[in-house]
């Protein structure tokens, strides 16, 4: 798939700038639907994004979705400038499929429920109501504002939540390598002090530490696998939970 930059004439003779993301036949016949008089074109090196479509790109795509519709474009040509601007091969896709259903006459709140769920992303019932709502009262525009104001506050939940772990996730981190540290570089020292009769003669609390230390020195290497696969662990959730 290219990336074309192009500067055209339309029929009435406006000169406009525009992006078309496609194979080089796609693009010719879109000229030629459009008729347009090609000025000067390019294809534009950078490639598209790969990766999932994230709760961001979507909101971003409603946003943009709104302003087209505000701005009076017809739903199927505002799908049209989204494809030719998206910089994601999801948001592609996913766009396609909604301009596809919405030619054959399906309803955006069918056809956004139905590309959604083939791309596997969630979104709740709630989502797709309040397109549904609009367009049974004929107001789509209001529609997908509510739907972006309802994305933007998600959005600031999640934020808030992040922000609410990130400072407990970082003390208790810092504990376990604060522990490990004196573990391994601390308590085995000690050990040393003690003959075996001595050792075994040591109070539960201090025998159980002091043991403790020992393997853990003995065992360097597990321990540091288990501990690189917690953290591994924590930094997978997070950016889980950016998405």
């Amino acid at each position: 798939m290219n990336r074309i930059l192009y500067k055209a004439l339309t029929p009435s003779k406006e000169q406009i700038n525009g992006i078309f993301n496609g194979s080089d036949d796609e693009f010719k016949k879109f000229i030629i639907d459009k008729k347009l008089i090609i000025l000067n074109f390019k294809i534009d090196n950078k490639r598209l994004k790969k990766g999932k479509l994230t709760q961001n790109d979507f909101l971003s795509m409603i946003e943009e979705l709104y302003y087209l519709i505000k701005s009076g474009i017809s739903i199927d040509k505002a799908l049209k400038l989204l494809i030719t601007t998206a910089s994601k091969e999801a948001q592609i896709k996913l766009l396609n499929i909604i301009l596809k259903d919405i030619k054959e006459g399906t309803q955006l709140s069918l056809a956004l429920k139905k590309s959604l769920d083939s791309e596997g992303i969630e979104v709740d019932a709630l989502s797709i109501g309040f397109i549904a709502t609009a367009e049974e009262v004929g107001n789509l525009k209001d529609g997908l504002l509510q739907l972006f104001n309802y994305l933007i506050f998600q959005q600031k939940i999640r934020t808030d939540i992040r922000q609410a772990l990130s400072y407990p996730i970082f003390l208790m981190g810092m504990s376990i390598i604060v522990s490990f540290l004196i573990f391994f570089l601390i308590i085995p020292k000690f050990s040393t002090i003690f003959s075996v009769e001595e050792f075994e003669k040591l109070p539960s609390i201090s025998y159980v530490v002091l043991s403790l230390g020992t393997y853990l020195n003995n065992n360097m290497l597990m321990v540091i696998i288990i501990i690189s696969g917690f953290i591994s662990l924590i930094i997978f959730y997070s950016k889980r939970l950016k998405m």
